[in-house]
């Protein structure tokens, strides 16, 4: 490709790992779309993007690439539609009510959804039983009245166009979104305007990670990351993302990857030493706080607010404390390593034991003095890491044991190379 500077790019078609069509609005309307092909070399974008292809050529070099039909024929695609097979069930599918949910629940919308619960619940403060407007036993004047309900109706309405304006995306960009398991590959389809179609082997999952904010957790749903070996598909994040699923929707769709059995096992809490950790810790770093700024506020103002800052630090500390604990977790089995972590946003990451390709011990000397140690286990391909920590010494030796044996399992003799 190219007019001034001409690049030739070849790939093995037995190296192409993830292939994605994408249709812009702007090539949608002509019937085209954008074909990009993956190979996990994990350089942050896709080895091959094709522009301007009609959607029966797409489909076709796609079915090529994955071995679909005339694997290793050499035969060019042709122009001619296939014949469609029956498209497999569904895996899952959301409707739009849900995703219009999960953009009003997600993290961005917490501040403004607190925020306008908070102006709703003042409203009592704001207007008197006369409908006379008053901040306390004070009465303003009109003038004043006009500028405080322009500004509250100013916030209000910014906050309510803002959480409106994020469910609307959220429908926008995964409209009819569809996971389905298609040759091996879990392929899925989202968006409205721009259509996309992402599919990846389901051997080169390396970590799924289930994430519950406090928010998901109340309404009893959860996303879910599926993260692939070196991938630049789903924005260059290297993962697929699918929002606020049941726990059911999460065990199906992990059920199809191998080595992931169930995500959602019952974990083993932090021990006791643990949480006393984290409560002195809680408990020290307010108090060093307090030390540098409760004289300062003394001086420059009073001892009062200087009191009631360190006694606020103080709760939250030891909240933060028990809080980092109580979401510390971890299990093991025959096939993959869970662990779980965060005082508010939960993050649960299960990893198949065969995709384990390091893993290191590590004990401070707080640690030591409490028998607590951390272990990290990676996968290959980028910011693949489960982290259990402040688990009991021998726990940890054992999990350390279990993803990197002493003994690997024999794979038969190698090969003689002849030189």
């Amino acid at each position: 490709r190219g007019v001034v500077r001409r690049e030739q790019r070849r790939i093995p078609l037995g190296r192409a790992h993830e292939v994605e069509i994408v249709e812009p609005p702007g090539l949608r309307v002509f019937g085209l779309c954008r074909l990009r092909v993956e190979t996990g070399a994990g350089t942050g974008e896709s080895e091959i993007s094709l522009s301007g292809l009609s959607l029966p050529i797409a489909r076709a070099l796609s079915a090529d690439l994955r071995g679909d039909s005339r694997s290793g024929s050499g035969e060019p695609p042709t122009t001619e539609a296939p014949v469609p097979a029956p498209e497999p069930t569904p895996l899952i599918r959301l409707s739009s009510r849900r995703l219009a949910l999960a953009g009003i629940t997600g993290r961005r919308l917490a501040f403004p959804a607190l925020a306008l619960g908070w102006l709703a619940g003042q409203a009592d403060t704001f207007f008197g039983d006369d409908g006379i407007v008053g901040l306390g036993n004070e009465v303003l004047s009109r003038s004043e009245t006009v500028t405080l309900m322009t500004w509250v109706t100013l916030i209000t309405l910014g906050l309510v166009i803002w959480i409106a304006g994020a469910a609307l995306w959220s429908v926008v960009s995964d409209h009819r979104l569809e996971a389905r398991v298609v040759n091996g590959r879990l392929r899925i389809e989202r968006g409205l305007l721009t259509r996309r179609r992402s599919e990846l082997e389901l051997t080169r999952c390396q970590t799924v990670s289930v994430v519950a904010p406090l928010i998901r957790r109340v309404t009893g749903t959860a996303d879910l990351e599926v993260r692939v070996a070196g991938g630049s598909m789903d924005g260059g994040s290297g993962s697929i993302a699918i929002p606020m699923l049941r726990p059911d929707e999460i065990r199906r769709i992990c059920d199809v990857l191998p080595g992931i059995d169930d995500p959602l096992v019952p974990l083993t809490p932090a021990p006791p030493a643990a949480r006393r950790r984290q409560l002195i810790g809680g408990v020290i770093q307010p108090v060093l706080l307090s030390l540098v700024l409760v004289p300062l506020l003394a001086i420059l103002l009073d001892w009062r607010p200087g009191a009631a800052l360190a006694v606020v630090l103080l709760v939250f500390g030891v909240a933060g404390g028990e809080l980092t604990a109580r979401g510390w977790g971890y299990a093991l089995n025959d096939s993959m390593l869970v662990a779980r972590r965060g005082p508010i946003r939960r993050v649960t990451v299960a990893m198949p034991l065969d995709r384990v390709q390091a893993a290191d011990l590590s004990t401070g000397p707080i640690q030591r003095r409490w028998n607590l140690a951390t272990v990290r286990v990676g996968a290959a391909g980028g910011p693949n890491v489960v982290s259990i920590t402040d688990q009991t010494e021998p726990r940890m030796r054992s999990v350390l044991a279990a993803c990197l044996p002493a003994h690997p399992p024999d794979r038969g003799p190698r090969p003689r190379q002849d030189r």
